[in-house]
């Protein structure tokens, strides 16, 4: 192995380190990953649909718009 391929290869392992000591050191199994990601992912979702329904009711002249206005 010539000594350019060896600094080529300490600099791979550099590159590769912080994922693969995060990866060791995580003590969640993929199961738990997904369930957390899924659940941010409902949060997401409440949160845009909230916001849809406040923007529409306030559009629409609903309980939430402002006095005399009418569209």
């Amino acid at each position: 192995m010539s000594n350019e391929s060896k600094v080529q290869a300490l600099i791979e392992t550099a590159k590769a380190a912080p994922a693969v000591a995060g990866a060791a050191a995580s003590t969640m199994t993929l199961n738990h990953w997904v369930a957390v990601a899924t659940g941010v992912y409902i949060v997401i979702q409440a949160l845009y649909l909230l916001r849809k329904w406040w923007r529409e009711e306030r559009g629409k002249g609903g309980w939430l718009s402002e006095e005399g206005e009418v569209t």
